[in-house]
């Protein structure tokens, strides 16, 4: 099997909730070779800022919203995830490994210094601006595996927790407008949803199910009246909204499949999430009141979050990877390759039979979806043997070899980039011969 990883391509949609039957129209806006990963508009929706790959981890940039224009910002690390803009685009909250582990620090959108803003000695992660652009929400680990939240003021560098009374795990979000913070506890396996004011005073619980969870960014919705969450309470995740003054909670998906990673539209109108129904991993979108579920991409591509949408337009981004593989067969007397799996299949993993004659292989179909086939191995039609099975073992790229009556695996690892670019082999680790 030959694995091409190809990642990061931040790709952009037009036309979602339009009407139209039809999949939208999509545009690539990183260029080929790109890796771009984790964007984010600013709020005007004219400047974007993401990570790139580097040797300590991940790279900080802004560009224009056309990826123009790159600056690089002086945030990096090994811990990523979405940079925050604050209300006024001036500026962008991050997670940075430039002073410790991994900390919250603020930096100008235009570029200059980063001003670190949390101290603790575990893993911290900006959650949110307040709407004062003083105040930022994160979210920091402690000895024992266990999380709080906190908000800390950027000017006078105090920090305090989110909601002071609790004592358990817990991780959350201020309301658009900073009079609520919405957060989930932990206790045991059981996660649960609650409200507070804006200083953390007068909890309320709003789910008791034990199942629910945060993902993709802040759960408000953008009138501050609801909250977005995934639940796993049939044993795989739906999207659900609860009003924060009351009542019954909404479920707004119902495949028996994963829907993760709801994002509110800016309007309200809509989320838009990731689904592996259908055998493959794409971006949905369902009304915010409730009713028909829409897909907005169709390929064996996977898309990946975040899911966002670029303000004031009609337009959702998200990065994707792609991965070629195969499984292919190697003559060792003539050096001559042959590929026994299809194009048209992505491969993850593979077994010869005993008697060296068939070779059954792991299907990819994305989101963890996978089949199981085998074939035989001097070439020929394959057979399904399990369709649409669960998470199995994915390997490095493999190559089959008989040497008289043994066949060993030769593990290669590939890299490439999507939407082109020459396939390269990597330097480490070297090829290596395992018996089978």
């Amino acid at each position: 099997m030959r694995l091409l990883a190809c990642v990061g391509a931040v790709v952009i949609l037009g036309g979602c909730g339009s009407g139209d039957s039809g999949l939208p129209s999509t545009t690539a806006l990183s260029p080929d070779g790109a890796r771009h990963s984790m964007q984010s508009f600013s709020p005007d929706g004219k400047r974007v800022a993401y990570w790139t790959p580097v040797a300590e981890g991940s790279q900080l940039w802004v560009a224009n919203a056309d990826m123009s224009a790159p600056v690089k910002l002086s945030a990096s690390g090994p811990f990523v995830g979405p940079a925050i803009w604050s209300p006024d685009g001036s500026r962008l909250v991050a997670v940075s490994g430039q002073f410790g582990l991994a900390d919250v620090v603020v930096v100008p959108a235009t570029g200059g210094e980063a001003q670190r803003v949390t101290m603790d000695p575990g893993i911290e992660f900006p959650m949110a601006w307040y709407p004062d652009g003083d105040r930022i929400a994160y979210t920091a680990t402690a000895a024992g595996g266990t999380f709080s939240s906190f908000v800390v003021s950027v000017q006078s560098g105090v920090s305090k927790p989110l909601v002071p009374g609790e004592k358990r795990p817990n991780s959350g979000y201020p309301s658009p407008d900073g009079s609520h913070v919405g957060y989930i506890t932990g206790e045991g396996s059981t996660t649960t949803i609650w409200v507070a004011d804006s200083a953390g005073g007068n909890p309320r619980q709003l789910t008791t199910e034990g199942f629910e969870t945060f993902f993709s960014g802040t759960p408000w919705s953008p009138d501050g009246k609801e909250i977005l969450y995934e639940s796993r309470r049939t044993g795989t995740a739906d999207l659900w909204v609860v009003p924060i003054a009351g009542g019954a909670a909404r479920q707004l998906t119902r495949d028996v499949r994963n829907d993760r990673f709801g994002v509110w539209s800016p309007d309200g109108k809509w989320v838009a999430f990731r689904s592996d129904r259908g055998r493959q991993t794409d971006v949905w979108v369902v009304p915010a009141a409730g009713g028909e579920e829409r897909r907005i991409t169709d390929n064996t591509d996977e898309e990946q979050g975040p899911l966002s949408w670029r303000p004031g337009t009609n337009e959702l981004t998200f990065s994707t990877i792609t991965q070629a593989a195969g499984v292919w067969a190697l003559d060792l007397a003539s050096s001559a390759e042959r590929k026994l799996t299809p194009d048209s299949v992505r491969t993850s993993w593979f077994s010869v039979s005993p008697d060296g004659e068939q070779v059954n292989y792991v299907i990819e179909r994305g989101g963890g979806v996978q089949d199981i086939a085998v074939m035989p191995l001097a070439g020929g039609p394959s057979r399904t043997l399990v369709s649409g099975g669960g998470a199995g073992v994915v390997g490095d790229a493999v190559v089959a070899r008989r040497l008289e009556d043994r066949v060993f695996v030769q593990r290669r690892r590939y890299s490439g980039y999507l939407g082109g670019g020459r396939r390269r082999r990597c330097a480490t680790p070297a090829d290596q011969l395992v018996g089978v």
